[in-house]
This record gives C-alpha cells, sequence and structure tokens, in this order.
C-alpha cells in the first residue's frame, strides 16, 4: 500500500488531497466499515469480498468532500442488493466517486457460466439517474439460491411455477429517471429443459422451453413450449404486481393430444372439492384433440378464475387415435367416440354440439352441468337427439328406477328416437335423491311394447312432460301414434292425453287432474274396425298392472268386423259399441266388464248365424231383408262374453235371445223368433207383456259351433220356463261411463 497527502491550506491541515494505491488488498465488510459513510453504502450494494487493487483519490477542498475509488477486482465475489444472487471469481473495474457509480464489464461465474455486470448510476443516494445491467452466458440451474435472490412479490410468483431446470439471463436492465420509485426494468430470462408446476392448476409441463420477461411491474410468460406424455403444450401468462401489494396471475395454455388422466383430473380440481365432484361425476377418460385453459387468480387473497374449454373432434380431424368415453354418475351407460366441445368457467360446464355413441345408437346434445360448493349439482341438457336408442338392460339401469320400472313392463323391443330436453339435479347431502325433470318426444318405427297385450309394428310416438323426485314420478304427454297392431287388428292416427303419477298410468279424461290447468283432456282416439275407437283406461304399473278401461267404438265396419272374426259373409253396415273392462293385464282370466254392441243399417240376414236362423223360421224374402239393427247387452267373466240381452230386429219378426260366446268364437246362444209383431211391440218396457199375450207366436231357437258355422236347433211353442225368466230380468240396467273431464277422480284400483 502506497499514498501521499497534500495539504491545500497550511491554515487548516484537514482541506487537502489524498492518493492512496492498494494492491492485492482484502475487500470485506471489515475494510469497508472503515471507509466514509457514503462510500461505504454505495459499496454494500454489491457486498464485494475478495482480492482488490484500489486507487483512492479523496480530496476535502471544497465545503463537501469529493472522493474517486477505482477496483480493479481481481479475484472477487459479489452479492448485489438489487439481485443477490452469489457470484465468484469476479473481475472488472469499479468507479465510485461521490456522487456516481460506474461499473465496466465486471465478469463473475456461477455454475460454471460468466455473468456481465455493467453500470452507470449518477446521484446513487438521493436521486439516483442511469442503468445497471446484467447478463449471462448459459443457463444455470433453477435452486433455492436463484429464487431467494428475487424479490418478493417475483418470488411468490416464480414459487408458484414450482420450476425445475436450467435457466437463463438473457439481459436484465435496471434504469433510474431520478427516483428509487421510478425505477424502470427490463429482465429476458429463457427457460431451457426445464419443467414447471403451476400451483393453481397443478398440471405438471415436461421440456420446457421459452421465456420469463419482466417489463416493470409485469412479469410475462412468452412463447413456452411444453410436454405431458404425447400432449404438446404451449403456454403464455402474465403477473403484474399491484399497488396493494398482491399479485395478479393471467395464464393462458393451450394443448393438443391431452390425455384425460389422473394428472388433468387433479389440476383441475386441485383448488375446489366442488370442482372434484363436478369432474369426477363425468367421468371422462380418453384424449382430447385440443385444449385451451385461462386461470387468473391473486397471489394473496386466493380468489381465482379457471376457464377450461375442451374439444374432442370428429374422427375425420382428430389429430389422435385415442377415442374419448365418459359414464356420468348422473347417467352411468356408457358414451364411447364422444366429441364435441367442453368448456368449463368458475364451477360451470357447458357442452356443445356433443355427439356420442353406443353400439348402434346415436346421442347429440347440448346441455350445461353446475356444482355448488356445498355439494349440490345440476345438470340440464337443452338440446337432446337420440338415433336407434334400444331400450336395452344398461339403459334401463341407468335410468331412474320407477322409470326404468315402467319401462321394463312395456317390454320395448326396437329402436327409439328421442329429442327434448333434460334436467338433473341433487341437493347437498350424500341420501338426497337424484330430482330429473323432462320435455321429451318418443318416436319409433316398427317397434313392439307390452301394453297388456303385445303392440306390435308401432309407428309414431309420444309428447311427454314430467318430473321425478322424492314424493314419485309426476308426468303426463300426449299420445301421437300413426299406426300400429293390436291383436292383429291395425289402428291408426292414435291420438290423446295420458298422465303417469307414481306408477300409475292414467289414458285420456282419466288424466285430467295430473294436465295442467289450462289443458284439457279427451279420450284416446284411434281409427280401427272401419270406424273410431275411444279408450280411457287407469294401469297400476306397479300391481300385476291392473287395469280398468272404458271402450268405445263408433261407426265401425261390420264387414270389416265379421272378415275379422272369420264370418265369410257380404254383410254390411255400422257398428257402435261400448266395453267397460277391469282386470289383470295379460291375464284374461282376471277379465270382468260389461259393454253394449248396436248395429245400424246392417244387412243382418247376411250373417251365418242368422241365415241358419232363418232357415228354420219361414219367412218370405222382405222379411228377412229388413233386419238391419241389433242391440246386444254383455258381461265378461272367466275368459267368456255372456250376453243376457240381444235382440235382432226386422219388420214383422224379431229374435230376442241370451248366450255366451269364448273367446275363441265359441258359441252358446238362446233365440226367441216372435212372428207377426211388428217393430214397437219389442220397445221396452212393453216388450213382456207383448211377449206374453203372443206367445203362441213364439218359436225357441239353440245356436252352438262358432260365428262361422253356426249349428241351429228350434223348438216351437216353448212355454215361458225358467230361462225366459231370466232372459227378462234387468231389462233396464245401464252400463257405466268414463267420467267427463273434470269430473270423478280416477278410479284406485288398490
Amino acid at each position: 500500500m502506497s499514498g501521499q497527502w497534500a495539504s491545500t491550506d497550511p491554515n487548516d491541515l484537514t482541506r487537502g488531497a489524498l492518493d492512496l494505491v492498494a494492491d492485492n488488498l482484502r475487500i470485506d465488510e471489515h475494510l469497508i466499515s472503515g471507509m466514509p459513510n457514503d462510500l461505504a453504502k454505495q459499496l454494500r450494494k454489491y457486498n464485494p469480498e475478495g482480492n482488490t487493487r484500489l486507487e483512492l483519490e479523496y480530496n476535502t477542498i471544497n465545503a463537501e468532500p469529493e472522493y474517486e475509488l477505482t477496483a480493479h477486482l481481481l479475484d472477487v465475489s459479489v452479492k448485489l442488493s438489487a439481485f443477490p444472487y452469489p457470484l465468484a471469481h469476479g473481475q472488472g473495474i469499479v468507479k465510485v466517486r461521490h456522487d456516481s457509480v460506474e461499473v465496466n464489464r465486471f465478469r463473475a461465474k456461477s455454475h460454471g457460466r460468466t455473468f456481465t455486470i455493467n453500470a452507470n448510476v449518477k446521484h446513487p443516494v438521493l436521486k439516483p439517474t442511469g442503468w445497471v445491467e446484467f447478463s449471462s452466458d448459459g443457463p444455470i440451474p433453477i435452486d433455492a439460491q436463484l429464487l431467494n435472490a428475487l424479490k418478493s412479490r417475483t418470488r411468490e410468483f416464480v414459487s408458484k411455477l414450482q420450476p425445475n431446470g436450467m435457466l437463463q439471463l438473457q439481459s436484465a436492465r435496471y434504469e433510474y429517471h431520478g427516483s428509487k420509485q421510478d425505477m424502470k426494468r427490463f429482465i429476458a430470462l429463457e427457460l431451457q429443459q426445464a419443467s414447471i408446476v403451476y400451483e393453481k392448476f397443478p398440471y405438471p409441463l415436461h421440456r420446457v422451453h421459452g421465456k420469463l420477461i419482466c417489463e416493470d411491474h409485469v412479469w410475462s410468460l412468452r412463447d413456452m413450449t411444453g410436454y405431458n406424455g404425447r400432449a404438446f403444450i404451449q403456454c403464455n401468462g402474465t403477473f403484474t404486481e399491484l399497488p396493494d401489494g398482491d399479485g395478479q396471475i393471467a395464464l393462458q395454455l393451450a394443448a393438443t393430444d391431452l390425455a384425460v388422466d389422473d394428472a388433468l383430473r387433479h389440476a383441475m380440481v386441485a383448488s375446489s372439492q366442488s370442482n372434484r365432484h363436478l369432474f369426477d361425476s363425468f367421468n371422462i377418460e380418453g384424449s382430447l384433440d385440443h385444449l385451451k385453459l385461462d386461470v387468473s387468480s391473486r397471489v394473496n387473497s386466493g380468489k381465482k378464475s379457471l376457464v377450461i374449454h375442451a374439444s374432442k373432434w370428429v374422427p375425420g380431424r382428430s389429430v389422435t387415435s385415442n377415442e374419448i368415453k365418459m359414464k356420468p354418475s348422473w347417467f352411468p351407460y356408457d358414451l364411447n367416440q364422444v366429441t364435441g366441445e367442453f368448456i368449463y368457467r368458475d364451477g360451470t360446464i357447458q357442452m356443445l354440439d356433443v355427439n356420442a355413441r353406443h353400439k348402434n345408437t346415436r346421442f347429440a346434445f347440448d346441455g350445461h352441468a353446475r356444482l355448488l360448493p356445498n355439494g349440490s349439482w345440476s345438470t340440464r341438457i337443452d338440446t337432446l337427439n337420440i338415433d336407434k336408442l334400444e331400450l336395452d338392460a344398461p339403459l334401463l339401469s341407468a335410468l331412474p328406477a320407477p322409470l326404468s320400472d315402467g319401462l321394463r313392463q312395456l317390454d320395448v323391443d326396437g329402436q327409439v328416437m328421442l329429442s327434448g330436453e333434460l334436467e338433473l339435479s341433487q341437493a347437498a347431502g350424500v341420501d338426497q335423491q337424484v330430482v330429473v325433470g323432462w320435455d321429451l318426444s318418443l318416436d319409433t318405427t316398427n317397434a313392439s311394447i307390452n301394453g297388456g297385450s303385445r303392440i306390435e309394428h308401432l309407428f309414431g310416438g309420444v309428447r311427454i312432460t314430467g318430473r321425478h323426485d322424492s314424493s314419485g314420478t309426476h308426468c303426463f304427454g300426449q299420445i301421437q301414434v300413426d299406426s300400429m297392431m293390436l291383436l292383429g287388428e291395425q289402428i291408426r292416427d292414435v291420438r290423446g292425453p295420458f298422465a303417469l303419477e307414481n306408477n300409475r298410468l292414467l289414458v285420456g279424461k282419466w288424466s285430467q287432474r295430473f294436465l295442467p290447468t289450462q289443458q284439457s283432456a279427451s279420450s284416446l282416439f284411434g281409427r280401427s274396425l272401419g270406424g273410431v275407437v275411444s279408450l280411457d283406461a287407469q294401469v297400476d304399473l306397479e300391481d300385476e298392472a291392473k287395469f280398468i278401461l272404458q271402450l268405445n267404438l263408433a261407426n265401425g265396419d261390420l264387414a270389416y268386423i265379421a272378415r275379422r272374426q272369420g264370418v265369410n259373409s257380404k254383410t254390411a253396415g255400422r257398428t257402435f259399441a261400448s266395453l267397460q273392462l277391469h282386470g289383470v293385464a295379460g291375464k284374461r282370466s282376471t277379465w270382468q266388464g260389461d259393454g253394449q254392441i248396436d248395429l245400424q243399417k246392417a244387412d243382418l240376414y247376411q250373417l251365418p248365424l242368422l241365415m241358419s236362423v232363418f232357415n228354420i223360421v219361414s219367412l218370405n224374402d222382405s222379411d228377412v231383408r229388413s233386419f238391419n239393427s241389433s242391440h246386444i247387452d254383455f258381461f265378461v267373466r272367466d275368459e267368456t262374453i255372456r250376453m243376457n240381452r240381444i235382440i235382432f230386429r226386422g219388420g214383422n219378426v224379431a229374435l230376442y235371445g241370451q248366450g255366451r260366446m269364448k273367446f275363441d268364437s265359441s258359441i252358446d246362444l238362446d233365440f226367441y223368433a216372435a212372428v207377426g209383431q211388428g217393430r214397437s211391440n219389442f220397445e221396452i218396457p212393453l216388450l213382456r207383456n207383448v211377449l206374453t199375450e203372443a206367445s203362441r207366436n213364439l218359436l225357441k231357437i239353440e245356436v252352438v259351433g262358432s260365428l262361422e258355422k253356426p249349428r241351429v236347433e228350434s223348438t216351437p211353442l216353448p212355454e215361458l220356463d225358467e230361462t225366459m225368466e231370466r232372459f227378462f230380468r234387468d231389462l233396464n240396467q245401464r252400463i257405466a261411463r268414463p267420467p267427463n273431464p273434470g269430473g270423478m277422480p280416477a278410479i284406485r284400483l288398490r
């Protein structure tokens, strides 16, 4: 060490100039603490430690001391206060003046890489102006030392990325413009072969390359690329330091060929238990073609917004060979080859143009699902279209129990087309029931169902609106069937209302009490037997399919009906009939009921049964042709139709009888022919008196066999025996009619 002091004022020896040179001087805190405060303060910004050559020029000529310290750093380690990352074996020149600091090409080592620092700052203490620059010639490990060198808010942001790997400082520049608070900074870092796992969306990215850019108070992730398995991922984002001390993070991620695996599910639900339930409820597996993610959050407050846009393209456009499969917990039915758009936003999933398959069944729908923090959830399918739906065991198992039980009893065989809206929800709690609402149209082509008797070749469908909740199943709708076959008979243009109330099916007028107040129920109408058939019915779907029905036929074609019964004749006429029946569907032995049949404008003489009778009763041709109307009262018991009153009317002759017919069309009938009596003689209630007085004109006729081949025997002038007495009983019995709209309540079957 050498130096000299030159006094400039003989009267004041403290005024003068000092020149000092020190070679191979070790600079450390001990040395710095002995320096003037201003000089020491500037040196502590670099925390130098090591060997140096110092050249000090110090003078007190003016009122304020002036100095210039030139440090030739030979082998010095430094740790800058602005970026306290330890650098070793530093060499370069640092000049510290009373009003400036200048660093020229200072180079130091860390992890085998060279860092270069240049600086030129004037008035560094009070009103700094100037700049400081850093750079490196290669990457260094991302370790605790590097993270600890960052400012607190920057460190919080980078720590949330949980980086690993290598990082290169391409450049860093700090600019001062007269105030320490008005510092401008630009930092450019490059990640190389790194991995990051963002804390708020912990999906690991590997082989990451990209840039971290800091401009003043904003950090940016630019052109980041990485991989997770086969997935290629691009990432951009920002971190903004806010005036209140908090930080705002915004991250955008785009991925292709992304596997829906445990890692992705974990990332999606990491910050919210409700999200976990929501994503788990879809039970998705496979690979997405494209996923875009936008997440923003506050560092300290924890406020977060998450938007995920996932796409699975149709096979012709798909970039992955792995299909998407899903089996939602709220509809546990395997859906394969799923395509469409899925958009998640803060607890809600929107589903757009979703298509899926189950065997030959095709699904297409739009909808959305939502899960609240308390665990309750809802799913709404706004536009649902299902083609070639088969009501097989997997589907029935996926449906709510009451609905599936009813469909099992219907035993649908064939494919169904379904469209409409569907809504499912469940309140918070493990034991809460899933609530289902629907507004659906079902159509089928050539299907068959079990309606007590098998309904086949069914073309058409139903529109049904309803709800299933803790109180049961409640729905109503309209039947719109174009054609169907029942018991070998075609029924066309079937139209009318129905309702389903807790396993009880109500058809026609009996559905009135369950329809919306503005709607009025009519019977279920259809065209069959050459006329119009109407039906009002109740069916208990839970208790052996017990039923009660009121069936009417208006203006039926007698010739067609006769042919359907195997009766080969040329008869013509119109048929009107009513039947009230109850029992168990599919069990004819339980069927009981009663009804009436009226034949009008009919050529009854063409019927084989009457032709056989006319062969016994001697009538002229005009009397035979005058038989053109008939009335029959009957009841049903024990698979037998028992007719307690039969009247065939002619001009001068009447056939009045009773008997029975089995369901196989075998007959056992007794007729009494009254000859020479006018039509009015047989009108009730005068019939008994007229027949008594005219008993000498009566002829008893017994008819057995079948409708097609009747066998006839006759007994002239019979006595008014027990058979006749039974024959005249209860002539005025009336058959019950179904309730009028809004009338009496539906009959309960249990």
